[in-house]
């Protein structure tokens, strides 16, 4: 089923509703800053709160910036989504090169960099005009000034922090593939920079936390919750890459031959006697149809049909469908394989040659086992 929902430049636009929480735990954090430019707290709560929604935009923008360049080398962009924590792009790499992926990955802080440098043009024209006299000194220009002066600093910050060198931050992704494209393994360029990441998780709590002790008080409490938060965020987010790491250095022994049963031609008006010659004379093969439908034969249901029965009860009593399976190169292995199988999303894969002909297929369940996933 195709994704539904609202689109921007094309993508599918997820706003989870935990966006709300962000604005407001912005605005309060900016509030603070914003009220000792802006002296009549109602507008100051009004300035935090635009500055909070701008900020979102920006987010988007960066998520954005993700999606059209993971597009103009040939990624399948699947969702651009605003979160809590932020927003996420979410593509199929397909046959895109490390130093390709290393571009869509700076492309969301270059866009926050664009951004910083637009706002602080902008700051700079207002506040020269409120000097000049060209632009009238009021209650709302100061307000706006300090909304566009603070927009230039947070999209400074958010580019600097996503340009940290650990998962899952951007610039975690950009080193990752850049020591890819170098020869690294791909497992060793992800632990390497997953725990680069929890290295900086951990920081953000740490360095706050110093900064009060050295100052002789306690750092605020709204910082402090909002820096666990994205802590923890960071933190499982630099775990989940360490598994996927496991996972990409364990896929090193798939191969298309060890993964791969008999598998025979399905036809739903056989008898169970033709579809169990068929299927091997082991009788534990798969069977395929002509339009890619895979199903098995049940053993305990086989076992209960008498032998001088299977001639006349038709094979389809007994058959279980596992759906239609997609097909892979028979000339696939190691993670090449693993990311075909990941992409399809299937439970059974038909092996293919490149004459067209298919001579096996592979169940995600063996694949699963063999990578240890089902203990």
């Amino acid at each position: 089923m195709t994704p539904t929902g609202p689109r921007i430049a094309g993508f599918r636009l997820r706003v989870a509703p935990a966006t709300i929480l962000t604005v407001i735990v912005m605005a309060a954090i900016v509030y603070p800053a914003l009220a000792r430019s802006v002296q009549d707290s109602s507008l100051a709560i009004a300035t935090a709160v635009l500055l909070a929604l701008v900020m979102v935009l920006c987010v988007l923008i960066h998520e954005l910036a993700h999606a059209l360049t993971a597009r103009a080398f040939g990624g399948d962009v699947q969702e651009i989504a605003l979160t809590l924590w932020g927003g996420h792009t979410t593509y199929r790499s397909g046959t895109i090169r490390p130093v390709a992926s290393m571009l869509i990955s700076l492309s969301g802080p270059a866009a926050n960099i664009v951004l910083a440098l637009l706002f602080s043009g902008a700051a700079s024209l207002l506040r020269e005009g409120l000097h000049s006299g060209q632009v009238v000194v009021s209650p709302f220009a100061v307000a706006a000034l300090a909304l566009i002066a603070y927009a230039s600093i947070l999209n400074w910050a958010l580019a600097l922090f996503n340009l940290l060198p650990g998962l899952p931050m951007d610039g975690g992704r950009a080193v990752e593939s850049l020591l890819t494209a170098l020869g690294t393994p791909a497992w060793t360029a992800t632990t390497v920079t997953a725990w680069v990441g929890r290295v900086v998780a951990v920081a953000i709590v740490v360095i706050p936390l110093l900064r009060g002790l050295v100052a002789g008080q306690m750092p605020d409490l709204l910082v402090m919750i909002w820096a666990l938060l994205i802590a923890s965020f960071l933190f499982r987010g630099a775990g989940e890459a360490l598994r996927e790491s496991r996972l990409l250095r364990r896929s090193q022994g798939l191969s298309t031959e060890a993964l791969m049963e008999p598998v025979g031609p399905w036809e739903p008006a056989a008898s169970l006697e033709t579809a169990l010659a068929a299927a091997g004379p082991q009788r534990k093969g798969l069977l395929v149809g002509a339009d890619g439908t895979v199903v098995l034969l049940d053993p305990d249901a086989v076992a209960s049909v008498p032998p001088q029965q299977r001639g006349s009860v038709p094979a389809s009593a007994v058959a279980l469908s596992l759906g239609t399976a997609p097909a892979i190169r028979a000339d696939l292995s190691g993670p090449d394989l693993l990311e075909a199988m990941v992409a399809a999303d299937a439970a059974v894969f038909l092996v293919q040659r490149s004459d067209g002909r298919i001579i096996g297929a592979i169940r995600a369940t063996s694949v699963n086992t063999a990578l240890g996933l089902d203990h």
